[in-house]
């Protein structure tokens, strides 16, 4: 018959081991308690989250409708077959077939890329305008480059706002010229700047005051 193994009870061994030791080595019970407790609760959070996830999908199941999918907030992009529109070297707008692969996906991520014609059409004619634009800037300045660490050296360029007028008038939109004032701390992406404070007017002149505004559409 096998005799049972005497298990030595927690006083016995803080008698052998001594008080310090025994310090060392004994775990507070409140202390293991209160974890097991923190374990249990979040299992039962969990619990609680699944069971309400399949609840919602119960109901929507029963009343016929499907749990709407996240929106994804991107540039929209044609599927795999199906046709897109690009501005080609000759400066026509021609249609293309995505399948996907390298070129395709070039096109896109440098946005010479467009599902409807028309807007392939209306990228091309703000490009040439903006090119026009650029042209002109380093024309009026003369060969003098820009200098952002200059502060007494005045940017100018051409903004479009709307006009106050009184309350029985609709608002309208107008270009304007502004400076930098020398503050070269304020340099914004994509601005044409030019170093004539005539640039607006030479540039209506030029290129015209509503081509101009298409710029801004």
């Amino acid at each position: 018959m096998n005799k049972k193994k005497k298990v030595a009870k927690p006083q016995e061994i803080q008698k052998y081991l001594g008080n310090d030791k025994w310090k060392k080595v004994a775990k507070p019970k409140k202390y293991m308690d209160v974890t097991k407790e923190i374990k249990n609760l979040w299992w039962q959070i969990g619990q609680i989250l699944e069971f309400t996830d399949q609840l919602c999908k119960s109901i929507n199941e029963l009343n016929g409708t499907k749990a709407e999918p996240k929106k994804a907030f991107k540039r929209p992009r044609a599927k795999k077959g199906e046709c897109f529109f690009v501005l080609d070297g000759q400066g026509d707008i021609r249609d293309c077939t995505d399948y996907y692969n390298s070129s395709d996906d070039m096109l896109y991520a440098i946005g010479n890329y467009y599902l409807e014609e028309k807007d392939g059409i209306q990228a091309r004619n703000k490009q040439l305008i903006l090119q026009e634009l650029k042209d002109l800037a380093m024309e009026l300045n003369a060969g003098v480059e820009l200098d952002w660490d200059n502060d007494n050296q005045k940017k100018w360029y051409i903004m479009q706002t709307k006009l106050c007028r009184p309350r029985n008038q609709a608002p309208a939109r107008g270009l304007f010229v502004q400076t930098d004032g020398g503050d070269h701390y304020k340099k914004i992406a994509g601005v044409v700047y030019c170093l004539s404070e005539n640039f607006l007017r030479v540039a209506r002149e030029r290129i015209g005051e509503e081509r101009l505004k298409k710029l801004f559409e």
